[in-house]
């Protein structure tokens, strides 16, 4: 039988889709991919595959084939989905999640029903009062939920890679491991600069809000004692700007006008901020 012929590669590297190449295994340059069952892939072009068979028909080898890729439905969901998370052991004030909720209520009109903030609360059952406080400030608005992962377990993993934003408006920061979570896992970023890591702010899905330096002011006495101390307060202005400008990329991204997977905003191609 007579080996066919093999397909001519693609002309160039901008020639196939990056992602279908990433899958598949290629290089930027082209060239071919290894696909588990199949052996070897090559694309002819955006929607044809050609396929390399370890066991074809008959043992011929490097048998080819070709083979017409229906491309997935991409889910363009219109929701916006904020998030904030803190422990109220770690210090309500200091976490600040109000000023999460302040940046929403403010960047969004109460007619906007496609804008949520989901607000992850730990270690309430001690904290009943702050909890109670938390609750009643966001309770205003319908599209803010705030819950405690006691009664409502949600984890973290899974809670920052179901949302567009994370907002952290803290006024002070250890090492941010939550931030650092949330940008490798891609999703975009708000952050008070105050205390951030410098490796964690430099990330491109990262934008440090503005802050002005403020006398420690703190109900759960944490920081009794330790005269003269100061935080950040965080410039709700400045996080309302960006939030803003994150809805409309991603308003943009669900109407075409810039590429996106699963209405996730696109930033570098999806992770870099504009200037």
């Amino acid at each position: 039988m007579k080996k066919p012929a093999q397909p001519a590669q693609p002309s160039g590297p901008g020639a196939e889709s990056r992602a279908a190449r990433r899958l598949l295994g290629m290089g930027a340059d082209g060239g071919f991919g290894r696909v588990a069952g199949i052996g070897a892939a090559v694309f002819l072009d955006l929607g044809t595959l050609a396929v390399r068979c370890p066991f074809a028909p008959g043992g011929v080898t490097g048998f080819w084939r070709e083979i017409h890729v229906v491309p997935h439905q991409v889910n363009l969901d219109p929701l916006l989905r904020n998030g904030t998370a803190f422990s109220f052991d770690s210090n309500y004030r200091r976490r600040n999640p109000v000023a999460a909720v302040d940046a929403f209520m403010r960047a969004f009109s109460p007619l906007d029903e496609d804008c949520r903030l989901f607000v992850r609360c730990q270690e309430s059952v001690d904290f009943g009062e702050l909890y109670d406080h938390l609750v009643s400030y966001a309770a205003g608005d319908p599209r803010i939920h705030v819950f405690d992962v006691a009664s409502q377990p949600w984890p973290i993993g899974e809670f920052l890679a179901s949302l567009d934003v994370f907002i952290s408006l803290h006024r002070s920061e250890g090492y941010g491991l939550q931030i650092a979570e949330a940008a490798q896992a891609g999703v975009p970023v708000l952050a008070t600069a105050w205390g951030l890591a410098p490796d964690i702010a430099v990330r491109p899905e990262v934008r440090s809000i503005g802050y002005r330096l403020v006398s420690v002011l703190d109900p759960q006495r944490f920081y009794t004692g330790l005269s003269g101390a100061r935080w950040a307060e965080p410039d709700i202005d400045d996080a309302v700007r960006w939030l803003r400008r994150l809805r409309e990329m991603h308003h943009a991204t669900i109407t075409g006008r810039r590429s996106g997977l699963g209405g996730r905003l696109d930033m570098s191609n999806r992770h870099t901020f504009p200037q």
